[in-house]
Parts: C-alpha cells; sequence; structure tokens
C-alpha cells in the first residue's frame, strides 16, 4: 500500500505555507494541516523521476541534472496526470493551466534528499523480508535471478536492474509495495559514504556480499571495494542475517573488523563460495547445458552456519545434502551466483525443489551475458558494464562457449572506467586474459588500447587488435578476414555504449 499524500506531505515536513495548490502562491488562506486538502487522502502509484515515464497517478520528483533539470519537465508530468509534484521552487509558470487543476506542489530544500527521505518513511511500513544485495560483479544478474526463485515461493518485489543508486534505490523502495513477501534491492557504490547511506535507508533485513574485485577505485581506491562492501553489516537490524563469499581474503578480513556486532550473537551469519569446502554452502560448475545454461553442484553444511543466539532459523535443510541444478550462468562466475542464491533462499525457508524450479526458468536481464543466434553468428552480450572481475570471467565463459559450439572466438572490448590509478595495469592483465582465450580476432573501442595490447603480445597473441567506433567497423574486419561465422562476445563499460553495437550488429547479421 503506497502513502497517502497527506502522509507525504507530512514527512517531507510540508504544510500550508510549503504546498502550492491552485492558485499558484504559497500560504495565503490555504490550510496549514495538509490533511485538510481536498486531496490529501489520495494515494500516489509510482514515485518518477522522468517525465516521458509519468503516468496517472504518479508521484514526481523534479531532480536537477547535469544536462536536464526536472523542475523544466513538471508540466509535462502533469499533464500525463501526476498527482502530486516534489520540487524545490514552484516549476509552473504564472497563469498555467491544464483542463484539469494542476497538481499540488510540495516544496523542499533538496528534492533527492526527499526522495530518500520518503523511502525511509515507506521501508518503515514494510512487512517484506528486506535482502540487500551487493557486490563487485554480477550483482543485478544475481538479484534478478534470486527475485525470480522467491517469486515462485511468494509475491516478491525487487529494484529494476541496476537502479541501485542514491537515487535509484529510494525509487525502487517507493514503487514496491509494502505487503509483499520479500523485497530484493540492490545497493550499488562508487564513493566511501555510498554504502552506509544506502544501507542504512534499506535497512535490509538480510544482506548478501557476493564478490569484491577491483572496481570503482578512484572513488574506493583508499581503503578498498572490500571494506566499504562490508559496512553494509553495521546495518542490518538484529535479528538479520549476513551472507558472503569465503572467495575473497580482503572481504573476509572486511567482515571479520566488525567482530563486536558478529560475537553479539543477534546476526546470523553464512559463508558461500565456489572454491572451499569449508562454508555453508558450495557450488561446483559441472560443464555447459541446455541453451548456453551451466550445470551445477550444490553441497550443503548446516554445521557451517553461524546461528543467531536464542533466535530461530527458517526451517531448510535440517542438515547436510548435495543436490543439482541449472542455471542461466556459466563457469566460476556462475557457481559464485548460483552458492549465493541457493544459500539465500534456503535461509528464507524455500526448498531445494523450489529453488532448482526457480533457477531452472531464470531470465538474465539484458546486456549481461545474454546469448541469441543472429544468422551464422552467436552474440553474447554482456555489454553492460565491465570491470577487471566480471571481464576476466566473462572472457573465460565465452571460451567455453565458442569450444562447446565449434566456433572462432571474436572478442569486441571496450575500455573498464574507475580504475584510477591501476587503469593501464588492469587494461595490460586484461588483455594477458584476452590472448589467453586464443580469439581468432580482437576488436577494442577506448582510449587503452595500447595497454591491452601490450598485454596480448605479452601472453602469446599475433592476430591483430582492430579499432572499433561502429558495428561496420566490426563487419568490415570479419569480412576482410573472410570470418563468415563466430561467437561474438560484447564486453566493456557504459561509457562505451557497446549495447548499441551489438544491437547494430545483430541487425546485419538477421538481413544477410
Amino acid at each position: 500500500m503506497k502513502m497517502s499524500l497527506a502522509a507525504v506531505a507530512e514527512a517531507l515536513g510540508c504544510s500550508g505555507e510549503n504546498i502550492i495548490w491552485e492558485d499558484g502562491v504559497c500560504g495565503g488562506d490555504v490550510p496549514r494541516d495538509s490533511r485538510s486538502f481536498p486531496w490529501s487522502g489520495g494515494t500516489f502509484r509510482r514515485a518518477e523521476i522522468d517525465s516521458r515515464s509519468a503516468g496517472a497517478g504518479d508521484l514526481f520528483f523534479c531532480l536537477p541534472g547535469r544536462r536536464a533539470d526536472g523542475h523544466d519537465f513538471a508540466l509535462a508530468a502533469a499533464r500525463a496526470g501526476a498527482c502530486a509534484i516534489v520540487a524545490r521552487r514552484n516549476p509552473f509558470a504564472p497563469g498555467t493551466a491544464l483542463s484539469a487543476p494542476l497538481p499540488p506542489v510540495f516544496l523542499v530544500p533538496d528534492v533527492a534528499a526527499a526522495l530518500r527521505r520518503l523511502a525511509a518513511c515507506h521501508r518503515q511500513g514494510c512487512a517484506a523480508h528486506v535482502v540487500g544485495v551487493t557486490g563487485s560483479a554480477g550483482k543485478t544478474s544475481v538479484k534478478e535471478a534470486l527475485a525470480q526463485v522467491l517469486a515462485g515461493h511468494a509475491r516478491t518485489e525487487r529494484s529494476p536492474l541496476n537502479r541501485n543508486n542514491g537515487i535509484g534505490l529510494p525509487q525502487s523502495m517507493l514503487n514496491a509495495d509494502t505487503e509483499a513477501v520479500f523485497w530484493v534491492m540492490e545497493i550499488g557504490i562508487s564513493l566511501p559514504g555510498d554504502m552506509d547511506e544506502l544501507a542504512a535507508l534499506l535497512r535490509p533485513d538480510t544482506g548478501l556480499i557476493l564478490n569484491a574485485g577491483q572496481a570503482h577505485l578512484e572513488g574506493l581506491g583508499d581503503r578498498g571495494p572490500a571494506y566499504y562492501k562490508a559496512r553494509l553489516l553495521p546495518h542490518i537490524p538484529d535479528g538479520g542475517r549476513l551472507l558472503y563469499s569465503g572467495d575473497y581474503p580482503d572481504l573476509e578480513r572486511a567482515v571479520s573488523g566488525h567482530a563486536g556486532r558478529l560475537e553479539n550473537g543477534d546476526l546470523e551469519t553464512a559463508v558461500f563460495s565456489f572454491s572451499r569446502e569449508d562454508v555453508f554452502c558450495r557450488a561446483v560448475y559441472e560443464g555447459g547445458g541446455e541453451k548456453g545454461r551451466g550445470r551445477y553442484s550444490v553441497i550443503v553444511r548446516e554445521e557451517k552456519l553461524r546461528r543467531r543466539r536464542e533466535a530461530s532459523s527458517p526451517a531448510s535443510s535440517g542438515g547436510g545434502m548435495r543436490f543439482s541444478l541449472e542455471a542461466p550462468f556459466r563457469g566460476d562466475m556462475g557457481a559464485e551466483n548460483v552458492a549465493a542464491i541457493v544459500a539465500t533462499a534456503l535461509r528464507l525457508g524455500l526448498s531445494p525443489e523450489e529453488i532448482r524450479a526457480g533457477l531452472a526458468s531464470a531470465v538474465p536481464p539484458a546486456q549481461r551475458a545474454c546469448r541469441s543466434r543472429r544468422g551464422a553468428f552467436l552474440v553474447l552480450d554482456d555489454s553492460y558494464n565491465a570491470n577487471p572481475l566480471s571481464a576476466g570471467r566473462m572472457l573465460e565463459a565465452a571460451r567455453e562457449m565458442a569450444a562447446e559450439e565449434g566456433l572462432p572466438l571474436i572478442l569486441v572490448m571496450g575500455d573498464m572506467e574507475e580504475l584510477g590509478a591501476e587503469s593501464e595495469t588492469a587494461h595490460e592483465l586484461l588483455g594477458r586474459r584476452m590472448a589467453g582465450t586464443r580469439p581468432r580476432l580482437a576488436f577494442w573501442k577506448g582510449r587503452y588500447g595500447q595497454a591491452v595490447r601490450k598485454g596480448m603480445a605479452g601472453a602469446g597473441y599475433a592476430g591483430p587488435l582492430l579499432p572499433l567506433a561502429e558495428a561496420g567497423d566490426l563487419a568490415a574486419g570479419l569480412d576482410s578476414r573472410g570470418i563468415g561465422k563466430g561467437l561474438v562476445l560484447f564486453k566493456g563499460s557504459r561509457l562505451n555504449r557497446l549495447e548499441d553495437l551489438a544491437e547494430a550488429f545483430s541487425r546485419m547479421c538477421e538481413k544477410e
């Protein structure tokens, strides 16, 4: 259930003096108590920040941006049927009129802060068990798959795609139904204070730290990603649980830095892994399955679960067990994802059968290891983002898929952003990993091509690394070398817009 507009106004600290309604002026004869307005009993449908997506009954936030100001689009949102506007100033020019009355405007000093404040109030009324997912690589894929698994058991809400920052997370929370059984929300961080701000907002009942690798080093380089990922732990309420990977020594050290909280006995902890046996849940990759999926064995050891003191735990296995399943992942990357999902779902009360069925039908989100046949080519689109951890794992998955299909491997790669002083070294190491896949041909988009070329040459790759600007360059490079089929991997950071190249290349293949 969404909050009433009166509750919204109250949560934002708005009364008659900072609510604009009907005549376009503040104060005057309007009532000071927001509950006295004719619209006060109504509820909003969704929180929206983009007027192009706004619709009837939405609460529109006029967020300022680097290229556009949401105040300039408030009228478009009102015309689309927004029921109220949150703004720093009056977004409507004098004399503005619509066929229906203009929606009320709640004036606040900081619109982004108001969005977070309202999300925190919404969270207080949430009956769902809230799962917060974070990590350096693959967290969106895990969040989506976990939500699909849980949805087979009970009503589940999740944050859309990668809406995981200081704007996307509170918007996702406001748009989630408080009557759902589960919320699965993603937390993304790039600066030192991000986790403390976002985790304090979400207050997850279950925290899941998928991994910790080189990512956002420009912002997190002082103490490193693992330290800041582990900052999730202090914001899990008493009686909650933390699940984290045991495959990253830095992460284990960072979690152990919260020994006081762990020793209190009010927090259940469980470790998962794709390489260690001394953990609660381990997943082992067994090879490729149908349609590019992976086959996994899962080993669960209940004695490795650190339970809360004097607290009951959901019924799950009741002891150790082993079972097999298929999932929309491959390799060690997939084993890590599977271990995290299974460990979380078991602790939330799902049976192995429910987890197996959920993962069997789970579909990866767009631009995350999405596999499609395009004429004679098999396109593997993992173009949404990249860092050393995710790029290295996807290269290995692509190499394996190409070998299974009997296809030459073509790499279409782009810069990994936000690595700071480690950029040159990281790209040279990436070049070595690219060479290790023995590609038939490689393309590069971005400014670190020289470092990648150096790494590839050092690892024995004698072929070319072709510069790439548009899909035509890719087609021309393949044609000039007589390559008429292959598995084409697209992988790079957002700035490269490789998804546009993947889409254009796919269209070209289908026309042939």
